[in-house]
């Protein structure tokens, strides 16, 4: 019978009271994954920075007490924010503003999605892909309020969601009531699903 030693014991009880993280997967995984799917460079930083975020690879600092002189390590965060560990937080407050900006009623949730053929057009052109993309919803959605076919009868208001979260993707949130012409009283309602396809 193996005996393991007070230190290894506290390290096993460690490791399993605590969560699994993005960055152990990572660990065990990016090697077999890359031998498949080589990174590009910026997946490359992405997987970099989440296996460095608060390790000592992105340095730290220490705080002692003044009474009992405990210290403790404190590693930096990486900011990537791909990051589940360092970008709750920030992701929350995002969120919370967003739904700050938004009027009380319902929406609907809008996914545009690119062909995956022009997933590397995408990543080496992003300004320029994302210019087309949001300009081809924009026109897409207010061609789609427009059409008498709808029953809308009014031009549809929606909003884009930030460029950058996401390159191959638009989300836009029309509002449930259309903007319907001064003469008419009455709101309509509607559910619309559009997909861009190749």
């Amino acid at each position: 019978m193996r005996q393991t030693t007070n230190a290894q014991q506290a390290n096993v009880l460690s490791i399993e009271n605590r969560s699994a993280e993005v960055a152990d997967i990572l660990r065990e995984h990016i090697a077999e994954y890359q031998e498949t799917y080589p990174l590009l460079p910026e997946q490359y930083k992405i997987v970099h920075n989440l296996l460095s975020c608060r390790t000592a690879v992105l340095g730290g600092h220490v705080e002692k007490c003044d009474h009992c002189g405990t210290e403790r390590i404190f590693y930096n965060s990486c900011r990537n924010r791909h990051c589940p560990k360092c970008q709750h937080m920030p992701r929350e407050r995002w969120l919370e503003k967003r739904k700050a900006e938004l009027l009380p009623i319902s929406y609907f949730h809008n996914v545009f999605t690119l062909p995956h053929d022009l997933n590397p057009i995408v990543l080496f052109n992003k300004k320029i892909m994302l210019n087309i993309l949001f300009k081809t919803v924009s026109e897409t959605l207010l061609a789609f309020g427009e059409n008498p076919k709808n029953k809308l009868s009014g031009k549809l208001g929606f909003r884009q969601l930030d460029k950058n979260n996401h390159p191959k993707h638009s989300v836009s949130l029309p509002p449930r009531p259309s903007v319907l012409p001064e003469s008419t009283s009455q709101v309509k309602y509607f559910s619309a699903r559009i997909t861009i396809t190749g």
